[in-house]
């Protein structure tokens, strides 16, 4: 929802002047969907599901045009339960940065190449962006 606010700023014209109308689709896959099936003529998705459904052959690389990419946001935080110990944390957050072949399966697993340690203050654009005009 916030590339619909972020975008218009990019382009430096409102949205309605971009594109006859809104929907929400409720997901990315949908807006992919939806985008796919001809219901819409483009879609504001994440680059991963798009990426996920080059891997599965859902889409060619030429079925698709990308019009704007927004600023990188961070992908889905792990995050801790303020009730455990310090230790805990420091422990989990070492062993999730650190690279090993457990590490290394299960960043393949997610088709990641790596894990950064972020703090709130990342997040600060996106709840911006959130934050309706």
């Amino acid at each position: 929802m916030w590339t619909a606010w972020e975008f218009p700023d990019s382009a430096g014209r409102p949205l309605h002047q971009h594109f006859d109308g809104q929907i929400y689709a409720g997901s990315h896959d949908r807006a992919l969907d939806a985008l796919l099936e001809g219901r819409v003529g483009a879609a504001f998705v994440s680059s991963v599901r798009v990426d996920e459904y080059l891997r599965r052959g859902v889409i060619s690389i030429d079925s698709l045009r990308v019009l704007w990419r927004s600023a990188p946001i961070h992908y889905d935080p792990f995050v801790f339960s303020s009730e455990l110990c310090q230790q805990l944390k420091t422990r989990v957050r070492e062993l999730m940065l650190e690279r090993s072949p457990e590490m290394e399966t299960f960043l393949r697993s997610r088709r990641a190449a790596r894990i950064i340690p972020v703090s709130h203050q990342a997040y600060q654009p996106l709840l911006q962006l959130m934050t309706p005009h």
